[in-house]
């Protein structure tokens, strides 16, 4: 049995430690804002209350300097005028999820939701349902700590008849991180039915790490396989087969994991992972030797593989 460091203590080896094999998607986890995930907020001018109305022309051509300068200038007068506080509050997120420095990132996250919460408490302040769609999402960029209050503002949008592309897909991640994946699959199953096409095989990807964390490893098999057949990023592709084959692993299917990871090589020769999965499927099927050399390759590869080096480290112990 392996554990969460990779080590290998005494004992039979049986059932592999899911943390061990379960590749992290952190980065692939904050892509959903800022790289394929960025719905665009679509806002009719429902609620707004003046005729020709300076901020919502500004939101449609997409304009997010000019709305925050002219809702900025609006908040000097009317501290409390919904509709800056509002698309205030939206630009603020979108301009600040696109921004690479975190600490740049988390001060237009700050913002855009001491704005918006504020435009909580304006009588008739527009768009409300929209309102708690971005106010969740800010929540869920802004870290952990955060991403219950993400959950609740999501789900009273949807409640409230706002459904994005994305709002699904928020929710599944959210409770993925708060680390209820029974509800997480949930939504995540009802995501993969309404993602957009370029993003569905993310979410399936994410979709299956909580299917490993209920040891729902059939589940994640099909998810993974849909994604990699679909799938024509490169990048992505390697990704998925290496997941792929580390849920074979959990399941004990060692021989569809050894075949998927000898194709996955011959097509991606310098994947580090690969050669490390492969290590693993060798150790469990008895073939020690083997094991330590793949393992060697894979360190070749990234001196840096914590999981190989971690493995050489402690063989025998």
């Amino acid at each position: 049995m392996i554990n969460s460091q990779g080590t290998k203590p005494a004992g039979k080896k049986n059932r592999l430690s899911v943390r061990l094999l379960v590749i992290s998607l952190v980065v692939a986890a904050f892509g959903f804002g800022t790289v394929f995930m960025l719905d665009a907020l679509d806002i009719a001018p429902l609620g707004i209350r003046r005729a020709d109305n300076d901020l919502l022309r500004l939101w449609n051509e997409s304009d997010y300097d000019a709305v925050l300068q002219t809702a900025n200038a609006i908040l000097e007068d009317r501290p409390f005028d919904g509709e800056a506080l509002t698309f205030g509050g939206f630009a603020e997120f979108y301009t600040g999820i696109e921004i690479v420095e975190q600490s740049v990132q988390r001060d237009h996250l700050s913002r855009s939701i001491a704005l918006l919460r504020k435009a909580l408490h304006v009588p008739r302040a527009p768009l409300a349902a929209e309102r708690d769609y971005v106010l969740a999402k800010a929540y869920y960029h802004k870290g952990d700590e955060y991403v219950d209050l993400s959950v609740r503002y999501m789900e009273r949008s949807l409640e409230n008849g706002y459904v994005a592309t994305d709002s699904r897909t928020y929710l599944g991640l959210g409770y993925a991180r708060l680390g209820q994946y029974e509800a997480s699959v949930a939504w995540l199953e009802r995501a993969i039915e309404t993602a957009a096409p370029e993003d569905v095989n993310a979410v399936r990807i994410r979709a299956a790490e909580s299917y490993v964390a209920i040891s729902d490893y059939e589940s994640a098999i099909r998810t993974l396989r849909a994604a990699v057949d679909a799938l024509d990023d490169e990048f992505l592709i390697l990704m998925a087969r290496n997941q792929l084959a580390s849920v074979l692993i959990l399941d004990e299917q060692f021989g569809a994991a050894e075949s998927l990871l000898g194709d996955t090589i011959e097509q991606f020769d310098e994947s580090a992972d690969a050669y490390y999965y492969l290590g693993i499927v060798h150790d469990e099927t008895e073939r020690d030797v083997q094991a330590r050399a793949l393992w060697r390759t894979a360190i070749a590869i990234d001196p840096n593989h914590t999981g190989a080096l971690q493995r050489l480290a402690n063989w025998g112990n």
